[in-house]
């Protein structure tokens, strides 16, 4: 009689724990798709560049007799940067003008005799041509002697110097390098999703992580049209306002492109939180909560990730939807949830 009764008791409690299982609920958190207002930000990772890089060398050859910079350095405009021996092209600039100052008395004589009658009009003009060919050889020798000086054609910094004193150099061997950090620039590389769309470009700008409480305004310089091999585009962009702060050459920073959003028919984009989207048999769903708290899966398009880590979608939603944001992996389609309401800034301990 005592087991009957043992019996018929767990049967009941059974019963009763089946019958609260059937009514037990899933909780979930839900989220309201939040509109772009018509912008998106693209956040890509930079590198800032000198504006130009150049190489410098003699206009002619010879042995170099100093060097006056070493890497490094800073030179201004018109600094002189090296200086090849000048003795052979002080020589034949004596040379050239002892013969051209003889020539210029010769032809003075000649005048006098060409208007006096006694020579003729052929005479003349040979002399005439003699004096200005010696005239143009007396000149080249005075430039050659100049080019023996190199000097700093813009103000920078000194990235390699490729010779010692005594080296002998052949004309145009670049002597040194200089950096032209008087302008900056900055270069990315951005995807083919982002190129495509570059004609919604708004406004660009970088920060670095050494200030990340501070933001360079851009302009864009050029995009390249043709991709790398990684499916890439360079872009260059410029500082809008003459003011760099700390961004110096070889600085990594992060860049951000302010870009319309839409997709061209008058459709908004949404931003939901990246836990939002589960992935329904390779393609991204969100389980949408209708008036009965039943859920259902919504196909959705992705199309990037806002400046803030919020997906960016642009189809699939209409903006009024109710979207579970916390305990989608559980769902199954039309199934009954219960929707947690917002937790207290306070409650420190909330699951969701």
């Amino acid at each position: 009689m005592r087991n009957l009764f043992i019996i018929t008791l767990l049967l009941l409690v059974t019963s009763c724990g089946a019958e609260k299982g059937e009514e037990t609920l899933r909780s979930v958190r839900t989220t309201t798709p939040v509109p772009t207002n018509g912008e998106t930000t693209k956040r890509l990772s930079g590198v800032v560049k000198e504006a130009r890089e150049i190489s410098l060398g003699f206009k002619t050859g010879g042995a170099i007799e100093k060097i006056y910079v070493k890497e490094g350095d800073y030179v201004s405009e018109g600094d002189t940067i090296a200086c090849l021996e000048q003795d052979d092209y002080r020589l034949g600039l004596d040379a050239a003008r002892i013969q051209y100052e003889q020539m210029k008395s010769e032809f003075a004589r000649i005048s006098r005799l060409y208007q006096a009658g006694s020579i003729s009009a052929n005479e003349y003009e040979k002399a005439s041509a003699g004096l200005q060919q010696l005239e143009v050889q007396y000149n080249v020798n005075k430039n050659k002697l100049d080019y023996t000086t190199l000097t700093a054609p813009i103000s920078g910094y000194i990235q390699t110097v490729n010779y010692e004193r005594a080296e002998m150099l052949q004309a145009g061997s670049p002597v040194v390098t200089i950096l032209d950090v008087t302008r900056m620039k900055v270069e990315t590389d951005i995807p083919a999703s982002v190129y495509t769309g570059r004609g919604n470009f708004i406004s660009f700008k970088c920060s670095s992580p050494l200030e990340p409480d501070r933001t360079y305004p851009l302009k864009l310089v050029s995009i390249n049209r043709k991709a790398s091999s990684t499916q890439l585009y360079k872009m260059v962009l410029a500082p809008a306002d003459a003011s760099t702060g700390i961004l110096t050459a070889g600085m990594n920073v992060s860049v951000e492109i302010a870009m319309k959003s839409g997709n061209g028919d008058g459709q908004t984009d949404y931003l939901l939180p990246v836990n939002a989207i589960v992935d329904l048999d390779g393609t991204p769903h969100v389980w949408v909560v209708s008036a009965d708290t039943t859920v259902r899966s919504v196909p959705v398009t992705v199309k990037g990730i806002d400046a803030g880590g919020d997906l960016i979608i642009s189809s699939g939603l209409t903006g009024s939807e109710q979207v579970v944001r916390a305990g989608v992996n559980s769902l199954t389609p039309n199934e009954k949830v219960n929707i947690l309401p917002e937790a207290d800034e306070t409650n420190v301990g909330g699951i969701f």
